[in-house]
C-alpha cells in the first residue's frame, strides 16, 4: 500500500494525486509509529532520534565506500586515527 499511494495517502494513479511520491519520508513515519505507537511517533523527540540514526548510518556507508576507494590523503589524520 505504501507503494502505491503519493505522500498525502492519495492513489498515485488518480488525477486528484499531486505524484508526491516520498517512500523514505513515510518508511520513517511507519517506522516510529510501529516503533512507539502512533502517539509517541508525533512527538519531536522521537522522529529527531530516528532521523539521527539515519543520519548516523548514511555517514558510515559513505565513509566506508571512501575508505574503500582510498579517496583519503595518505597524510590525512582520518587513515591514521582509523589505523588504514
Amino acid at each position: 500500500k505504501m507503494w502505491l499511494h503519493d505522500f498525502w495517502g492519495d492513489d498515485l494513479a488518480t488525477a486528484n494525486s499531486h505524484k508526491s511520491y516520498r517512500p523514505l519520508t513515510v518508511l520513517t513515519f511507519r517506522f516510529d509509529a510501529w516503533r512507539g505507537g502512533l502517539i509517541d511517533a508525533l512527538l519531536v523527540d522521537n522522529l529527531h532520534r530516528t532521523n539521527l540514526l539515519l543520519h548516523c548510518l548514511c555517514s558510515a556507508c559513505l565513509g566506508y565506500v571512501a575508505l574503500a576507494l582510498d579517496l583519503f590523503p595518505r597524510s590525512s589524520g582520518f587513515q591514521a586515527a582509523s589505523g588504514a
